[in-house]
């Protein structure tokens, strides 16, 4: 689809609050927004039946979100077949206004090597579904 969302918002840890076009929310020194998090889980142990717990602020609102790591499963990717970690996020908290509101069923794959890229996300939407993939991976040299 041709949807975009752009948002912007700024976490203030010294003011302890988050900054958006919507307004200020208060917020505490260990909170990640979303794309955060997603990293926040890669770079735990996972295995089969962790479940990871962290406040999360999109920038409307702050709420404690979960995921579980539910299993493995091999994945075909740009670079072959790949076995990855299989985590299910829990959405129930989860804005669901709007036609592009995501429902419970979102899975997050990420790659079972040691970096544990986070490949895929997979999930139902109001009006059909979501699939994001990595497409591709740069390697860069931090001498």
């Amino acid at each position: 689809g041709s949807y975009r969302r752009k948002t912007h918002y700024f976490f203030d840890y010294k003011k302890n609050e988050c900054r958006s076009e919507e307004g200020n929310l208060p917020i505490h020194s260990d909170i990640l927004d979303p794309a955060g998090a997603l990293f926040y889980i890669r770079i735990q142990e996972l295995e089969k039946n962790r479940v990871f717990r962290k406040d999360v602020c999109d920038g409307r609102k702050v709420q404690n979100l979960s995921a579980k790591v539910i299993g493995e499963k091999k994945i075909a990717t740009f670079m072959g077949w790949k076995k990855a970690f299989i985590v299910k996020p829990d959405l129930k908290s989860i804005r669901k206004e709007g036609v592009t509101s995501i429902r419970q069923k979102v899975t997050l794959f990420f790659l079972k090597e040691k970096e544990k890229v986070p490949y895929l996300v997979k999930g139902k939407l109001k009006i059909g579904s979501l699939v994001a993939r990595l497409r591709k991976i740069k390697k860069f040299d931090n001498k």
